[in-house]
């Protein structure tokens, strides 16, 4: 039993290493979903206001 020692623990290094890499992308993916959800909300907080000035000139409010 003793020569597969090695090769496990080189396997369980790379198990470790894969394990880092998907957890380095898990937060890229999580950092981007933020800024694109800050992005979406921002235009759509725009749009909100474009329309609602085109109603109030539309109605005669301004």
């Amino acid at each position: 039993m003793e020569p597969s020692e090695p090769r496990l623990d080189t396997q369980f290094e790379n198990i470790r290493r894969n394990l880092d890499e998907i957890a380095s992308d898990v937060s890229e993916i999580n950092q981007e979903t933020r800024r694109n959800t800050r992005i979406l909300l921002g235009a759509l907080v725009v749009v909100a206001l474009v329309f609602a000035g085109l109603m109030a000139n539309g109605l005669g409010w301004l």
